[in-house]
């Protein structure tokens, strides 16, 4: 017999088919049970100086102490993001031509496959909301909240990481003045930039698309690629089989383009060909990847995504009854601790029901 249990385990499942695939980009973000908050707020470290080394001590020898100058504690209240569209069943208890009326075990498959394709379409937008976030931290070191008015109402703060400025150096100044430009030469310099501040190394470069037109355009990429004796790198997908990336270099949803030895690092060289819709008009197509723009990352470095309590209204606790001044107050409002919160409520505008996201 199957149980209340197993139907919500099969209906995960099929809530699962139905999204788009965590690919590209939100293959590489990460979150833990620790960094989901009940509370508004979440709470992270910007940390700096990772190259520091313990000091040797004397046995009586006190302790270092480490502060603010190895680590800051940072608050931060996130939006949310609150999605809904209509909840209506009927539909699904309607006779089709040459067939009876569903029966009450097709009906409930259907709604199941209906609900799960709707919410899915819900919470897809809502991962392009947090696509877009990365993205920008990993262009500029920062998400413009304010600055680009991702927020629908009220004020969201910017957050800025406070990433060094030279970690973001646009190619389109240091590529695009001639062929006699050095990309090559930049990214080892970015590199060993982003390894001294993080602690990690790239294995990762992502190209917008003119780019890596002005990177192939080069004098430098063209010796170095195409005529040294020494193979230190190439351009075009045939390592692998069938043509794929070379074994720990896949990277599903992006495009592999070469690799190249930096700073002693097989890198990948890849294409990120994804859009968006700006937020300002809900019309205008954006690439996550500016065209100009190149990004340095690491696929064994933690991209942590956190995440804050999310309001819902619930019954209150049978313990609250000694206390509440009065017995009419039976719901109170809290804060759950979760990625995702799932809920119907009437429409009194239109008299009908709406599944919501938050």
């Amino acid at each position: 017999m199957d149980t209340n249990t197993n139907t919500r385990t099969y209906f995960a499942g099929l809530f699962a088919q139905k999204k788009r695939p965590r690919k590209g980009l939100l293959a590489f973000l990460t979150t833990t049970l620790s960094m989901i908050f009940a509370q508004e707020n979440v709470e992270f470290d910007f940390v700096t100086n990772r190259r520091l080394v313990a000091k040797a001590k004397t046995r009586e020898g006190g302790y270092t102490k480490n502060g603010t100058e190895f680590f800051t504690n940072k608050f931060f209240t996130p939006p949310m993001y609150r999605e809904a569209r209509p909840y209506n069943i009927d539909n699904f208890r309607k006779r089709t031509a040459g067939e009876n009326i569903y029966s009450d075990a097709e009906t409930d498959a259907l709604v199941m496959d209906k609900t799960a394709e709707d919410l899915a379409d819900l919470s897809d937008k809502i991962d392009r909301a947090i696509l877009l976030q990365f993205a920008y931290v990993l262009q500029t070191g920062a998400i413009p909240f304010k600055t680009q008015k991702l927020s629908e109402k009220g004020i969201v703060a910017d957050l800025d990481y406070a990433c060094p400025v030279a970690h973001f150096a646009g190619p389109a100044i240091a590529w695009g003045t001639s062929a006699t430009a050095t990309p090559l030469t930049h990214l080892e310099n970015r590199s060993i930039l982003i390894q001294k501040a993080c602690g990690e190394a790239p294995d990762t470069v992502i190209f917008g698309v003119t780019a890596f037109q002005l990177f192939l355009a080069t004098t430098q990429v063209k010796n170095e690629l195409d005529n040294r004796k020494i193979t230190r790198g190439e351009i075009g997908p045939r390592m692998g089989i069938g043509g794929q990336a070379p074994v720990g270099m896949e990277r599903d949803g992006m495009n592999y383009l070469g690799y190249y030895i930096i700073n002693g690092k097989m890198v990948g060289f890849y294409s990120y060909t994804d859009y968006y819709l700006d937020p300002k008009d809900d019309v205008t197509e954006l690439p996550y990847i500016s065209a100009n723009n190149v990004v340095m990352l690491s696929s064994q470095a933690r991209y942590n995504v956190y995440y804050a309590g999310i309001p819902k209204i619930v019954p209150a606790p049978a313990g609250m009854a000694n206390f509440l001044p009065d017995s009419r107050i039976t719901v109170i409002g809290t804060t759950q601790a979760s990625q995702q919160y799932v809920s119907t409520a009437p429409n009194t505008d239109n008299n009908s029901v709406e599944m919501r996201l938050d």
